[in-house]
């Protein structure tokens, strides 16, 4: 947790904060709207790492709450927020479990848990509850992982190389805006 008064410019000792609104049709994604901290004030389990899934734990939005987001670049200076936690699956489970947090049925569990009013809470026992089948035949899960890790590990390869082009042009356009450089 932090407050306003927390907040730094990004620098070398500083850390982002992903939050809800950086969760979005089931990837974690870098927004215009980032928030920085000083790195001491993070521990090390809040890092966030390819692979987890970030989960929007509370909200006053039921439409927030337990939204998911797979980390699909490696963020080494990423945290997540207080509303929020990150999960890394068991490998021969987490093409399984990516799926599922994209899915109408996990969507529906939500919002069955969420038919109150007032602010949204997830709890870690609402996940301690089995949620989906898992198949006994280890050859169908093995087949399902052979035909999902292919595609996953594009989407993060792809995520990866937006990132850098992003970051590339953060750089080059205050220069190019200033006539340091010329395109020709």
């Amino acid at each position: 947790s932090y407050s306003k008064q927390d907040e730094i410019t990004k620098g070398l000792n500083s850390v982002s904060v992903y939050r809800g609104n950086n969760i979005s049709n089931g990837f974690v994604v870098d927004d215009s709207n980032e928030v920085f901290i000083p790195r001491n004030m993070v521990a090390e389990s809040h890092m966030l790492q390819r692979g987890q899934v970030l989960i929007a734990m509370s909200s006053g939005s039921k439409e927030h709450v337990g939204k998911t987001g797979l980390v699909t670049n490696t963020c080494p200076n990423c945290v997540f927020g207080a509303f929020c936690t990150a999960f890394e699956p068991i490998d021969e489970y987490k093409f399984l479990i990516y799926d599922f947090f994209r899915s109408f049925t996990y969507r529906a569990y939500i919002n069955q848990i969420c038919s109150g009013t007032g602010i949204n809470n997830l709890k870690f026992e609402h996940f301690e509850t089995a949620l989906f089948a898992v198949p006994g035949d280890q050859e169908i899960l093995k087949s399902f992982n052979a035909i999902q890790e292919p595609l996953y590990n594009q989407i993060m390869r792809l995520d990866e190389e937006s990132s850098i082009l992003k970051n590339t042009r953060n750089y080059l356009l205050p220069l190019l805006m200033n006539g340091q450089v010329e395109v020709k």
